[in-house]
């Protein structure tokens, strides 16, 4: 399994509620139309602003996260992922992407990233 994440803010002056419309409304739409066929699975964990002072998230000092969803891309394999990224590497597909993130995304925030999975294991203590 290939697991891509992507870590997304908001557009300055958006609302949370208008990002996560727009982005479960359009923007998922729009990836799915894209690339998929080749998504083993397509999960967005969205930041519950509510608790991150003073709540789970909380160490003296923190300071508020600076991002608003945490998305989490599978592909059930090397080959699967790859044909994705040609797709996404296409300059038109590339561009409809960028053209739709302009609209609810700070770009300038967005981080991409492979990860290495690791489940299961036991309790310590």
């Amino acid at each position: 399994m290939i697991k891509l994440i992507a870590v997304l803010s908001r557009k300055p002056g958006l609302s949370a509620e208008e990002f996560r419309t727009h982005y479960e409304q359009v923007h998922v739409p729009l990836i799915l139309s894209l690339v998929g066929e080749h998504l083993a699975d397509y999960r967005r964990n969205y930041v519950d602003h509510a608790t991150v002072s003073g709540g789970v998230n909380a160490g003296p000092g923190q300071d508020p996260l600076d991002f608003d969803v945490i998305t989490d891309m599978r592909y059930a394999d090397r080959a699967a992922f790859d044909r994705a990224m040609e797709v996404f590497r296409d300059p038109a597909q590339a561009a409809r992407v960028r053209e739709d993130e302009l609209t609810f995304v700070d770009r300038d925030m967005k981080r991409v990233f492979l990860v290495d999975e690791v489940t299961g294991g036991t309790a310590v203590g």
